[in-house]
């Protein structure tokens, strides 16, 4: 690789400070697993200037507020899934980190690397965007945070500003009312990237009637995406099978109006439909179980 200079500060005031005095274009490290494959293949990184974030301690926190988690960018995949508290709270994303690569690979990459790689098949951006997250950004010490959904502006490029990086990932709690579901199909069963993942988060009132629905496609649409009209359309209906099946027939539909008809949607199509019925179908009986129904 071809960077002009190379940073591995400890702190944030090292790196505020090597950034200031950095002339070149900065390009941030975190994790590095795909850094290799794509210099080969475009010569990404060729006159920039690397500033590797791994060994920031402050970026491997995870705190718990009242309403939230927040974790930091530096976050392994392996660390967020055997988290207890995270487990707890943000349940899909712990499950899907947990089926990310190998464990090499799980005991190296970030939370924060995967989200600023902003690829479609990333396995986190699925759980984050039905969990409502939102990514706080730092510049040089300036602050602002956007939803999952607006820090991505198609595959492979984010709405950072020049010398911004990703700090902290906000996730607003699930209540131990909300249930949920992921699921991901690659072309096998491991150390394969995914072709699509579905994620669902469910909450029913008494007689079953849908208080929360809200799903999330990964590895289909350019960038991550909530279906609030979908998600609304069916706030206050009983989930029965009926309902179940529209459900799901409504959100495989979103696919073809949204990315297009491609070669892949004749398989994509379907399988979100079955997916979606299959687990809604699951947490449908779970809650009759509970209820010794």
């Amino acid at each position: 690789m071809e960077f002009v200079s190379y940073h591995r500060p400890k702190t944030f005031e090292e790196l505020y400070m090597a950034l200031r005095q950095e002339k070149a274009d900065a390009v941030f490290l975190s994790g590095c697993t795909d850094v290799l494959v794509q210099d080969r293949e475009k010569g990404t990184f060729s006159g920039k200037a690397a500033f590797d974030l791994t060994a920031i301690e402050a970026l491997k926190e995870i705190r718990e507020e009242p309403d939230a988690v927040c974790i930091g960018a530096e976050l392994t995949h392996a660390q967020i899934a055997q988290c207890d508290l995270l487990r707890n709270y943000a349940g899909p994303l712990c499950e899907a980190c947990s089926q990310v690569g190998a464990v090499q690979l799980r005991n190296r990459a970030t939370i924060g690397g995967n989200i600023g790689n902003a690829s479609p098949a990333g396995d986190t951006l699925g759980p984050l965007t039905a969990l409502g997250a939102t990514v706080e950004l730092d510049c040089l010490g300036a602050l602002r945070q956007l939803p999952i959904t607006e820090v991505i502006e198609k595959p492979g490029r984010l709405c950072l500003q020049e010398k911004e990086f990703i700090r902290t990932i906000r996730i607003p709690k699930l209540s131990k009312e909300m249930r949920w579901r992921f699921r991901k199909v690659g072309r096998r069963q491991a150390l394969a990237i995914s072709r699509l993942t579905l994620t669902m988060i469910l909450s029913l009132e008494s007689g079953g009637t849908v208080e929360t629905c809200r799903a999330a496609v990964g590895a289909v649409f350019p960038r991550p995406m909530r279906f609030s009209d979908w998600e609304q359309a069916f706030c206050g209906r009983v989930l029965n099978a009926a309902t179940i099946h529209e459900m799901a027939s409504k959100l495989a539909c979103r696919i073809p109006e949204i990315a297009g008809v491609r070669p892949s949607t004749r398989y994509k199509q379907p399988v979100v439909q079955l997916l979606c019925e299959r687990l809604l179908t699951e947490m449908l009986a779970d809650a009759k179980a509970e209820a010794g129904e």
